[in-house]
């Protein structure tokens, strides 16, 4: 479906008229998104969607258009304040920082704890990326308040090689 919409229990896109806040990462032509290394340096198409009703409840989220990365390990990094976070370079380490983390998290962080984990360990929290269709519930990542994810990257790292990445920054 195009942005905008969502895609009904009967497989027909509508307008999305969904209650809260919706944060999207968009990768493709045009959408700021930007590939380094491997088989992540061609064109991707597709988008990671964030959606949250309250401060108070969970989060949902779901992909289209990106299943050939559903299995790179996915996190949602801080920006280093001093530089450009979107074009050719975005996915560059003089960009992308590390692991969003504003609480400092101590402990270990696993599936079965994920409030153990930083906001950005997704994959450490849920495993691989929902498929197409998909949504996983997460009750770490914040669109509202002070900690919220916007303006933050979303980098789908290929874990067989670090170097092949993509990033789309949270608009």
């Amino acid at each position: 479906c195009p942005l905008g919409t969502v895609r009904g229990s009967d497989g027909v896109c509508a307008a999305d008229d969904r209650q809260g806040r919706v944060v999207r990462a968009v990768f493709g032509a045009g959408s700021g998104a930007a590939a380094r290394g491997g088989s992540g340096s061609g064109q991707v198409e597709g988008v990671v969607e964030f959606w949250q009703v309250s401060g108070s409840s969970d989060t949902s989220i779901s992909q289209t258009g990106l299943d050939a990365y559903a299995a790179y390990t996915w996190e949602i990094r801080a920006l280093r304040p001093d530089r450009a976070g979107h074009g050719a370079g975005a996915c560059d380490d003089a960009v992308v920082g590390a692991v969003f983390d504003p609480a400092d998290s101590a402990r270990s962080c696993t599936q079965g704890d994920p409030f153990g984990c930083p906001v950005g360990q997704l994959s450490q929290r849920h495993g691989t990326m929902p498929l197409e269709g998909e949504s996983v519930t997460d009750v770490a990542t914040p669109l509202f308040g002070q900690d919220l994810i916007s303006g933050r990257a979303l980098v789908l790292i290929n874990p067989a090689d670090s170097s092949d990445r993509v990033c789309a920054v949270f608009g």
